[in-house]
């Protein structure tokens, strides 16, 4: 039948009318019928919305129908991004998770993960989550070159709100070398010659390591703990132990051994055997 479309008959969470416009079909009483309102922020609260359509015939008949549908102005948030730990070394696996405040736009709806390395985009550096849920995404990757990586996210959601870089992303560092330990000199305070000890005299040892070890490295000399005196320098740095030569320590060269680990997890042992 022929539908007297001249009236405003639509209306959005309002008494207000909307723009619709509607096309006869190719059948019989077929008609497509669009609408539409722009929107203004603080028109109309976001959230769950109806839509009420009224079409009126050229007999004054009069049908009705209904529609929902959901308004969102707010951009996405970061909730967090943080690997499973701040230093990853060799043989490790990274694990890097994004949390967000929504659904995102897509199928699946993901966030977009950029790795960077000492400032240089890493294309693609994760693929597919792990694991996730419509809010939570788990990466994983084996190590790659050291260095310092920091991550930028950004957030489309269902609705199309975009954010770029959003949020503050937390990095991390891959150090898959061990310390270095050098230089490595071992001197006592004897007044006649600097390479002997008796009991009561002191055994200085002084050696170098090439990065900064979040705890001091333990010495020991002839199976004897040597006391940690001073740490020096800003890399490489310089640490100077010492222990008082006891009766029972024994005549006769010994075994020098120093242990150190960086932040990362990786150790070194050096041994020497001293002649003092």
């Amino acid at each position: 039948e022929d539908l007297d479309l001249t009236l405003p008959v639509a209306t959005l969470n309002t008494t207000t009318p909307v723009n619709m416009v509607c096309v006869a079909g190719a059948g019989v009483n077929d008609y497509t019928c669009s609408l539409g309102r722009n929107l203004v922020l603080g028109d109309i609260p976001e959230g769950q919305v109806s839509v009420s359509i009224a079409l009126r015939d050229a007999a004054q008949n009069t049908g009705f129908g209904s529609a929902t549908l959901t308004l969102d102005y707010t951009n996405p948030s970061l909730v967090s991004a943080t690997p499973s730990q701040a230093y990853y070394r060799a043989g490790q696996t990274i694990t890097y998770t994004v949390s967000v405040s929504e659904p995102l736009s897509g199928s699946p709806g993901r966030p977009t993960v950029r790795v960077y390395l000492g400032g240089v985009l890493q294309a693609g550096y994760f693929g597919a989550p792990s694991s996730e849920t419509s809010t939570s995404f788990t990466y994983t990757k084996a190590i790659t070159a050291d260095g310092t990586y920091t991550v930028q996210v950004d957030l489309t959601d269902r609705a199309g709100n975009t954010v770029t870089n959003a949020g503050s992303p937390t990095g991390w560092m891959i150090d898959a070398a061990a310390p270095v330990v050098a230089q490595v000199s071992l001197t006592t305070n004897n007044p006649n010659f600097n390479t002997l000890a008796k009991n009561g005299e002191v055994v200085t040892a002084v050696f170098t390591v090439n990065e900064n070890p979040p705890s001091n490295p333990t010495v020991t000399i002839g199976g004897q703990t040597m006391s940690f005196v001073s740490k020096a320098g800003s890399g490489p740095y310089t640490f100077t132990y010492n222990r008082t030569a006891a009766s029972g320590d024994g005549d006769g060269s010994k075994s020098v051994i120093v242990q150190t680990t960086d932040t990362a997890g990786n150790v070194t042992v050096y041994n020497f055997t001293s002649t003092v």
